[in-house]
C-alpha cells in the first residue's frame, strides 16, 4: 500500500516527500484554513469516498460577488503591516453531497485550474443556497 505521503507528494508534484505531508499542503493554500480543506478532499480522494455532485454552475462575470466576506480575501505582509489580496473571481461552483452516517452538502467555489477557492458545508442544503447567493449571488434557479 502506497503511503500518504509519497501519494501526497505524486498527487501534487513534488519531487520527493521528505518535507511531509502537512507541508505539501499548506504550500498550495496561502491560507491555513484553506489548507485544512484540502487536506480533507485529499484524504477522501486516497481514501476513495466519492462525493457525489449534484448541482453546478459556471460563474458567469454579471453574478455579484460579495467581496465583503471572510474567505475573498487571504492576509499578505507588505512592510510590516497586513493588507488584504482579493482571491479571483471564481470559475464553477458546485454542491456536493456525500453520505456518512447523515447526508451534509458542500458549495464548492473552483478556479479555471479547478483549484479550490473557497468551501462551505452544511447539513441543510437550504444553508448552501442561502451562501450560493449571499456570497456569490446565484440565484436558486442558475443551478443545473
Amino acid at each position: 500500500m502506497t503511503s500518504m505521503t509519497g501519494w501526497i507528494a505524486k498527487r501534487l508534484n513534488y519531487y520527493e516527500s521528505t518535507s511531509g505531508w502537512a507541508h505539501m499542503i499548506e504550500d498550495q493554500r496561502e491560507d491555513k484554513e484553506e489548507a485544512l480543506w484540502l487536506f480533507f478532499e485529499l484524504l477522501d480522494e486516497f481514501r476513495g469516498i466519492s462525493h457525489e455532485v449534484i448541482y453546478s454552475t459556471d460563474y458567469l462575470p454579471h453574478y455579484k460577488l460579495d467581496t465583503s466576506w471572510r474567505g475573498h480575501s487571504r492576509q499578505k505582509k507588505v512592510r510590516g503591516t497586513f493588507k488584504a489580496v482579493p482571491k479571483p473571481r471564481p470559475a464553477t461552483l458546485i454542491i456536493r453531497k456525500m453520505i456518512l452516517e447523515e447526508s451534509w452538502y458542500s458549495l464548492i467555489a473552483l478556479n479555471e485550474k479547478n483549484e479550490i477557492l473557497d468551501i462551505r458545508t452544511s447539513l441543510d442544503l437550504g444553508n448552501i443556497y442561502e451562501r450560493g447567493l449571499s456570497i456569490y449571488g446565484i440565484e436558486f434557479d442558475k443551478w443545473k
